[in-house]
């Protein structure tokens, strides 16, 4: 059974210990083993094996590498302390300048979280 790689792992493979990183693909042979590994959130199942969940860009407004992930789910492939958007984040920006989405993405790197809304402020006549 071949099955993803979410959080380090070591696997035993003709009498010697490996590390296994998150990212590589792995076949293990016993069930029951890939069986609790899948629950402990180790590994996912070979269904979701080869699709894209996440992607590393470099972003020219913000002149550094971010991850997009495509799902909630998807961020448990994003390293601890790694700056992620959603699919919705990114709709939320559509509109905003290159300036607010530098203030936006500082405030994520600061404190965390995920952008949830934008509002754009009326004009006053």
């Amino acid at each position: 059974m071949k099955l993803f790689v979410l959080k380090p792992i070591k696997l035993k493979k003709a009498g010697r210990l490996f590390d296994i990183t998150p990212g590589a693909i792995v076949e293990i042979k016993d069930p029951r083993k890939a069986h609790t590994l899948i629950e402990s959130g180790h590994i996912k199942p070979s269904d979701e094996t080869g699709k894209v969940h996440a992607a590393r860009i470099y972003s020219k407004i913000l002149c550094e590498e971010v991850w997009v992930v495509t799902s909630p789910e998807a961020i448990s492939y994003i390293p601890n302390d790694e700056i992620y958007y959603l699919p919705e984040e990114i709709r939320n920006l559509k509109g905003a300048t290159p300036e607010e989405i530098r203030q936006i993405h500082m405030i994520k790197k600061e404190i965390g979280g995920c952008l949830v809304s934008a509002k754009e402020s009326k004009g006053h006549a």
